[in-house]
């Protein structure tokens, strides 16, 4: 009987999903879209204002000269790492967003990449953070919450990257 609709929901979804209709940069892109530039402009902000005046002559000799009672050997290898993935961050998300605008297929793995790198790149940086008892003495709530904000990003966004019939319809050049 070919008239008989599907009896399992997901043949209805295969069935339907060319009949949908539903592409371009709305739905819950928009949200993708704002969250990416945000991202940025808050990467190259923090690059700019918070990680290179660091390595400005004074603070730096603060830092890294044994003589300093801020001294701890490891600001060598986390500030460099901040400043060099902040970098990697700008990088990945300026061809993630010309992408995302050109509808190319490489969006997808290249947005998935993004959120990968930045849940590694934090998870890396409180660990390499904690080995600084002036850091640690901090507490760790700030920095876990953004580990954890950035795993449940990746827990929304990757699966929504790969399952959406909107992200499928409009990705494909």
């Amino acid at each position: 009987m070919p008239n008989q609709p599907p009896i399992w929901p997901s043949e209805t979804k295969r069935l339907n999903r060319g009949d949908l209709e539903i592409n371009g940069l709305g739905g819950w892109l928009i949200l993708v879209q704002f969250s990416l530039w945000f991202a940025l402009v808050g990467s190259v902000l923090y690059l700019t204002a918070g990680i290179l005046p660091l390595f400005a002559g004074e603070t730096w000799e603060r830092l890294t000269s044994p003589d300093s009672p801020a001294y701890d050997a490891m600001w060598t290898i986390i500030i460099p790492f901040e400043a060099i993935g902040n970098a990697v961050l700008i990088i990945i998300l300026t061809v993630v967003l010309i992408l995302l605008y050109k509808k190319k297929r490489w969006f997808v793995p290249a947005a998935i990449l993004y959120f990968t790198v930045v849940l590694m790149l934090t998870s890396v940086g409180f660990m390499l953070a904690q080995s600084i008892p002036l850091i640690a003495e901090e507490g760790v709530g700030k920095s876990v919450s953004k580990i954890i904000r950035n795993l449940f990003t990746c827990l929304i966004w990757i699966p929504y990257f790969l399952r959406s019939v909107r992200v499928k319809n409009t990705f494909v050049k």
